[in-house]
């Protein structure tokens, strides 16, 4: 009988114990918790994620958190905790950007041939498309092209390429697709143009605060172009020739 009742003792601390390990492995296996968050036209926030990375949210844009894996629509500035057992990892736009190092920004929506573009500011991160993959050391600036590759160039990056986390919107040589993409975040506007000469032409310039209004008028006098605005629709047409 005693040995009955040891070996039915032993019995149930195994079971107990081996509920406890399937209730653990359930939890290490059960998916981490999801945090969305979205900002308006013209609007940025700063969030705290929850292992302690900061990220400011670009205009019109939406961030999907899944511990420590996030999927970014827009723009945004990531200053990562590092954690090499844990990597942090950003989707957008069919890139995986992984962190190697702690600060770097990714731009989603500039339209044209550059579906994304990341900028390190420190350390470094991976930046791999569906060709091919690429490491960024603080300076680089990461394009992944609409074909699926990457390219780098090396120290080109300046503070314009953050300047938008200080509420100065900034066009170096960008493309109409690009204006389009930013105007619609920054001014809530959609931009049309049809004429094939005016869809060849880059603008260049910056602006800080100024009005909807002023900013369309600046970008069509620098393409050579007018304005005519319906409503939240903008068309850029040619200037009509004077007779």
């Amino acid at each position: 009988r005693w040995y009955a009742r040891l070996a039915a003792v032993a019995a149930t601390a195994l079971l107990v114990a081996g509920a406890i390990r399937v209730i653990r492995g359930r939890a290490a296996q059960s998916p981490a918790p999801v945090a969305e968050y979205a900002t308006g036209v013209g609007v940025r926030d700063s969030l705290l994620l929850g292992d302690g990375s900061r990220v400011l949210l670009g205009p019109s844009s939406r961030l999907v958190a899944r511990g420590r894996e996030v999927e970014l629509t827009g723009e945004a500035y990531f200053t990562v905790v590092h954690d090499p057992k844990r990597p942090f990892t950003v989707r957008a736009g069919g890139a995986v950007i992984r962190d190697i190092g702690t600060a770097f920004s990714v731009h989603s929506d500039g339209g044209g041939d550059q579906a994304v573009r990341v900028v390190v500011r420190e350390g470094s991160v991976q930046l791999g498309g569906t060709v091919d993959s690429v490491v960024l050391s603080p300076g680089d600036v990461g394009v992944l092209e609409s074909g699926g590759r990457t390219r780098a160039s090396r120290g080109a990056a300046t503070d314009d390429d953050i300047a938008w986390t200080r509420g100065r919107l900034v066009f170096r040589d960008a493309s109409v697709a690009e204006l389009g993409a930013d105007l619609r975040r920054w001014h809530g506007v959609e931009l049309r143009v049809t004429d094939s000469a005016l869809l060849r032409r880059h603008f260049t310039g910056s602006f800080v605060a100024e009005p909807t209004s002023r900013v369309l008028e600046v970008i069509a006098l620098a393409l050579g172009a007018r304005v005519e605005r319906r409503g939240d629709t903008v068309f850029i047409r040619p200037v009509t020739p004077q007779r």
